[in-house]
């Protein structure tokens, strides 16, 4: 009840959506890039030199490729795609270094060894992302 006396009726649910930072498995630009950190480091002294695509349809790959990019101050070239599936494609070939994206959508060519996994946007960790399991925290500590 509201202080009126109202019965308040919520119009919007807040949805936690949990996402994969990856990079691609080796190019010139990335064969340092192992863990989270490492990245930092490297996006640091290489500033504009490295993209960061992500999916810009739903919002929360987006949202969080900027807070990341803005927050650990890494000038990376912000890339946005109209499908994940688009943006996963282009990191896995070269195209972005670095990318943001959903688990579903990532997951398979982090599998098949063409992305690497860093982090997960996650409090808990995943079972299926076993890199992720040491990520997590530190990811969100940004």
């Amino acid at each position: 009840m509201s202080a009126l006396g109202h019965k308040r009726t919520y119009a919007a649910q807040q949805v936690m959506s949990a996402l994969l930072l990856v990079t691609t498995a080796w190019t010139p630009a990335t064969g340092c890039v192992r863990f989270t950190q490492d990245l930092l480091v490297y996006a640091r002294s290489n500033r504009g030199k490295l993209s960061i695509g992500f999916d810009n349809t739903a919002g929360a790959a987006a949202f969080a490729a900027k807070l990341f990019n803005r927050r650990a101050d890494l000038g990376l070239v912000e890339v946005p795609y109209r499908s994940a599936s688009h943006a996963t494609q282009d990191a896995a070939s070269g195209v972005t270094q670095v990318l943001m994206s959903a688990i579903a959508a990532a997951n398979a060519l982090v599998e098949a060894g063409k992305l690497r996994r860093l982090a997960v946007t996650s409090v808990s960790a995943f079972p299926r992302c076993r890199i992720c399991l040491r990520s997590a925290n530190r990811f969100l500590a940004l």
